[in-house]
Order: structure tokens, then C-alpha cells, then sequence
């Protein structure tokens, strides 16, 4: 590049070294003798203008070779201005209709309507210069031929030997005028893929609603996209997620599609193409998709792939909670491995499922999940030998661990829940009551490897006796994966936790698997307690867990007791410790200090 010219160059990224609010459309840097010009077009990508700064302050006369080659050939407007317009290219004649001798050297008020001008000339004031204030305007221009034209104008200023010069861009966006009109104005863009955003895609629903207009949502989302924002840095996913919806807009072209960017790595299509049955037209979004994933998105020197999973509603037929019903089959499709779903009332379940997860969650972010305490009773002296430390969460515990289980929250739920009862523990002790505590864990924290260390730190931070502490595992579970359960118990009997198998009689376990696992106690479930004494079957299942307890001596512990009349049976056959409604519900900590000092009728 010569020294006096002036060079354009298309920039799909900013340059490195420009470190920049992402929300910007316009910079000015100064490099050198020259002045760099970046614009970002509305089709995203970046236009810079490199300007010799001799070549400003001397108007940029119109026999720049380099500025009439390339400038009079770009479909966009390029406006250089003092008190009088310096500058301007080829596409500024066609906006205004005008010879450029007829404006060039005329002051801005004499070319433009007296609101362009007016904001245009506010440029100029000292107090803008150097502060690169980025001005927006959109609305009508008429020209010499009466036509209407709708504009965004993007313009700034700044200071060259403390003079203040204007740098304007024009964009000719009438053509996109009826889609301004129902999508509102630019401003409702995401700014990093230029789509309307998700605020416009639910008014472009409630809209097609109101006009009782049929219509499919589809949601795209892109697979583990935060694997690439992790690797490959955030400025190259968003890099990718732009390259992505340009080949969106590009493959959904015509008036029947709608392309919104829903957050993050989800994008919404909603198409209003009525001439397919909903099966079909949900195919050929698919495949549409899938036919611009076929080539790589280069990005960071890498060519990376992406795969995509869909979830699909239509109005009416699946109501007004349609962008929902789309988010429901969209995660049921991400869970069961699908690559897309159409919502049906078989899936309704999935959506409860995540309300539960969504209160969960908020629970555990505003510390709304606590430990209620449940005495476990020595039936035959009445006095409380130990508690069971229970979750209490706004979400019955029915309901919320199979959810917690499923994604993946056990484990983080599962260290408060242990630490919080170990504190408890640690200040009863302190106290003088001379009790133990029992945690449920489920099998997957046992083979998690942050299980064990996170265990034994919590114990020698409470500075409590490891056999105080009895972790309470439910026998179904402790069935599965044996081999690797095992050792995971081993370690924590050899540490000197006690291990209890919890809910008896409801799995499939040998005897020879409870020797394996050196349980210390053995819990009898509610459901054989529940129809004593008056089931001659129950009453032989539990003599017989009883007599199971015995013959490995074990402690033994009946659940669910809540009439006199159970607590008569499992005290006559041998039972140890009961606990159940008929003694106390799980009770906060407070209250269970109080019970402490209570002794019950047995």
C-alpha cells in the first residue's frame, strides 16, 4: 500500500489489538500517519477503511485514484464532513439521487433533511471529538425523485490537529422496511449474531397468536457448545455462533421462515409454511439445518463441526405455551438421545420434570435447602440414640431425588446435606449426648471420586469420632456394581464409618453380599411395617430381616412406626431402634435438641 492511498479491506473478526466493547458498530484508531476506520455492517461483518491523515486535512480531493476505484463500488454510503461536506463516495449519489458536484463542498443542512443534519452537525462540536459517540438514526429521506427511503446511519467524530472532522456511514435499509415494521426496530438484534432476539420472537408468537395463524416453533441447539467457548475462547464462540446463523438466514431465506437467537447456543425457526403436514415440515427444517452443518466452520486455525438437537411445537394444536412445549421435546430429545422431537402429551411429564428441577436449583442458589432431624429410638430404654439427617427442600423428597439423581445434583446437594449434619453433630457431642448421625448417600457419590476425600475432610473439620457417623445406603442400590462398591465401603469401614443398608427387603441381596459389605445396621422398611401386626406375611419378613440382623450381628431398625401396636410386635421380636410418627416427624435442629432430653414411652 502506497502512502497516500487509501485501502479497504472485509473483516469477518476486529483485529486482535482492537479491544473494544462488543456492542460497538463503529471505531476509530489512529496507526501511524494513518487513520483506521472499523465498521460493522448489518450483515456482521467488519469493513476497515484506512485513511492517510494528509489526505483528510486536505479534503480528500476526488482524484484519489485508490478511494474512486473501491469506495464508488461498496453498497454503502461513506459521508467525510467539517462544516461542509469533504467527502462523500458513489452509493451517497444513488441514496440521494444527486451529481456529487452538487453537494460536495455544501454544507450538510443544504443536502440532507434538517434532522439528518442537525444530528450530523451536533458531530462536530468539540465536546463530542475523541469520545466516538456512535450515532443511530433511522427514518425517511425523500429525494429529488420523491422516493422514500428508510436509512441507519452510523457517524462519529474525531480530532485532527484539534479540528474536529465527521465520519459518516449510510446504509440504504429500505428494502427491510416491512421487516422492521413487524419486528420493531434494530435495536431488538442480538448483538453478536445480528438475529432478532428472544424478546422479539415471543411478540412475533403472541402476534401469529392474535391473528389465529397457524404455525411451527422449532428450537435449535447446538451440542455441547461450552465445550468450545471452554477450549477455544469466547471470542471464538461467538465467532462460530455468528458464522452459524448467517448460514441459518441464508438456507431459510423466504417469507415463511423467521429466525430468531434464543440465548445462548439455541436459536428458534418458526415457519409459517402451511402447505406440509406438521411431520413434514418439521423433516425439512431438519434437514435444512443439517445441510449447512455439513461443511466445518473455520475458526482459531481449526475447522470445527457442530451438531445440533431440535425440539418442535405447533399452533394451535398444542396450545398457547408453545415456545414451552418446544423447550420440553427439545430437552426430552437432548435426554434420550434424539436428534429431534415433535411435543405430545406423553411428554408432559418431562416438563413437570423440569419445574422440579428449575425449583430445585433455586433452592439451592438462595440456600433454601436445609436438614430436618428424625430420632431413631432405643426401644427398650425410650432415650434417642441417633438421628436421621433428612433433606428438606421445597420439592418433597419423593418428588426431588430421582430429579437431583438424574442431573447430576446429588453430589453438590449431598456434601451440604453431610455438612451441614456433621456441624449438628459436632455441637451435640460437644454437649454431652451421646449420639450418632446417619447421612443418605446414594451409590453414585460412593463411586465418585471426590466422594471419599471430601468425606474424610468434613469429619476431621467437625473433629468428630468417624463411628459416630452412619452412612445410610439403600440395598437395591448397593447391589449394583458390586465389586466397585465394595471397595469404596471397605475404605470407609476401615476409616471407622458404619454403614447401614437402608429399605431391607426391598432389593435383591444375598446373605452373602451383606457379609461382603460389613454393614453395621440393617433398616426394615416402612412398607413391612406399615400393616403390622395385623399381616401374617409381613410379620414373617420382618422376624425374619430380625433374625438376619442377629445372625451378622447387626443392629437392627424399624422405619414408618406409627401405632402402638407395631412398636408392641418389633419389641417383642428383638427389634433395637425404631423410629417413625409415633415418636417424632423430622424436626429442625432446634427442635431436636429438645426432644433429646425427652424420654419415650416404649
Amino acid at each position: 500500500m502506497k502512502q497516500g492511498e487509501i485501502s479497504f479491506r472485509t473483516l469477518e473478526v476486529l483485529p486482535e489489538q482492537i479491544e473494544t466493547p462488543s456492542d460497538r458498530d463503529f471505531y476509530i484508531r489512529k496507526k501511524g500517519d494513518r487513520l483506521l476506520f472499523l465498521l460493522r455492517t448489518p450483515n456482521n461483518l467488519w469493513i476497515e477503511i484506512s485513511v492517510p491523515v494528509s489526505e483528510i486535512l486536505q479534503h480528500l480531493p476526488p482524484e484519489v485514484a485508490t478511494l474512486n476505484n473501491i469506495a464508488d463500488k461498496i453498497p454503502i454510503g461513506i459521508l467525510i464532513f467539517k462544516e461542509e461536506i469533504v467527502y462523500s463516495n458513489g452509493f451517497i449519489e444513488k441514496i440521494l439521487e444527486k451529481e456529487k458536484e452538487k453537494f460536495t463542498n455544501h454544507a450538510i443542512s443544504e443536502v440532507f433533511p434538517k434532522e439528518i443534519g442537525k444530528n450530523l452537525k451536533k458531530l462536530l462540536n468539540k465536546n463530542y471529538a475523541e469520545k466516538q459517540l456512535t450515532l443511530k438514526w433511522i427514518g425517511p429521506i425523500e429525494t429529488s425523485s420523491r422516493n422514500e427511503r428508510v436509512l441507519l446511519i452510523i457517524a462519529t467524530s474525531v480530532s485532527l490537529q484539534d479540528e474536529p472532522i465527521g465520519v459518516a456511514f449510510f446504509f440504504d435499509i429500505t428494502a427491510e422496511r416491512h421487516f422492521l415494521e413487524k419486528m420493531g426496530d434494530i435495536y431488538s438484534y442480538d448483538p453478536i449474531t445480528r438475529l432478532p432476539n428472544f424478546k422479539k420472537a415471543l411478540e412475533f408468537i403472541e402476534n401469529l397468536r392474535k391473528q389465529r395463524r397457524k404455525f411451527i416453533v422449532g428450537i435449535v441447539d447446538i451440542d455441547k457448545f461450552y465445550v468450545i467457548n471452554n477450549s477455544l475462547g469466547i471470542e471464538t464462540g461467538d465467532k462460530i455462533l455468528r458464522m452459524f446463523a448467517n448460514r441459518l438466514k441464508r438456507s431459510f431465506r423466504t417469507d415463511s421462515y423467521w429466525i430468531f437467537r434464543m440465548i445462548s447456543d439455541k436459536f428458534i425457526i418458526i415457519s409459517l409454511n402451511n402447505e406440509k403436514n406438521l411431520s413434514e415440515e418439521v423433516s425439512t427444517i431438519v434437514s435444512k439445518v443439517k445441510k449447512i452443518l455439513e461443511k466445518p466452520f473455520k475458526a482459531a486455525g481449526r475447522e470445527i463441526f457442530l451438531n445440533v438437537k431440535f425440539g418442535f411445537s405447533s399452533y394451535p394444536e398444542h396450545g398457547d405455551a408453545v415456545l414451552t412445549k418446544a423447550e420440553v421435546a427439545l430437552n426430552t430429545a437432548k435426554e434420550s438421545g434424539s436428534e429431534y422431537l415433535i411435543f405430545s402429551r406423553e411428554l408432559e411429564t418431562s416438563g413437570e420434570i423440569l419445574e422440579i428441577l428449575k425449583q430445585i436449583k433455586d433452592d439451592l442458589k438462595n440456600n433454601r435447602i436445609t436438614v430436618f432431624f428424625q430420632p431413631k429410638v432405643d426401644l427398650k430404654t425410650g432415650y434417642i440414640k441417633g438421628a436421621e439427617a433428612l433433606m428438606r427442600c421445597s420439592v418433597p423428597p419423593a418428588q426431588a431425588i430421582p430429579v437431583m439423581t438424574r442431573y447430576g445434583l446429588l453430589f453438590d446437594i449431598g456434601n451440604l446435606i453431610l455438612s451441614s449434619s456433621l456441624r449438628t453433630l459436632k455441637n451435640l457431642l460437644e454437649e454431652g449426648y451421646n449420639i450418632s448421625m446417619a447421612v443418605n448417600i446414594s451409590i453414585s457419590q460412593l463411586l465418585d471420586p471426590r466422594f471419599l476425600p471430601k468425606l474424610k475432610y468434613e469429619i476431621e473439620k467437625a473433629e468428630i469420632p468417624p463411628e459416630k457417623l452412619i452412612l445410610e445406603v439403600t440395598e437395591s442400590e448397593a447391589t449394583i456394581n458390586l465389586k466397585q462398591v465394595f471397595e469404596t465401603i471397605k475404605e470407609l469401614v476401615n476409616y471407622g464409618v458404619k454403614i447401614s443398608i437402608d429399605d431391607f427387603g426391598t432389593g435383591y441381596s444375598s446373605l452373602s453380599r451383606l457379609k461382603l459389605i460389613k454393614a453395621h445396621e440393617l433398616k426394615i422398611d416402612t412398607s413391612f411395617v406399615r400393616n403390622l401386626p395385623e399381616s401374617d406375611e409381613d410379620k414373617k419378613i420382618v422376624k425374619f430381616i430380625l433374625e438376619i440382623s442377629e445372625l451378622l450381628n447387626m443392629t437392627s431398625v424399624a422405619e414408618g412406626i406409627e401405632k402402638r401396636e407395631q412398636l408392641e410386635f418389633l419389641k417383642r421380636e428383638g427389634c433395637s431402634l425404631g423410629q417413625g410418627f409415633l415418636f417424632s416427624p423430622a424436626v429442625p435442629e432446634e427442635e431436636f435438641r429438645k426432644l433429646l432430653k425427652k424420654r419415650f414411652e416404649v
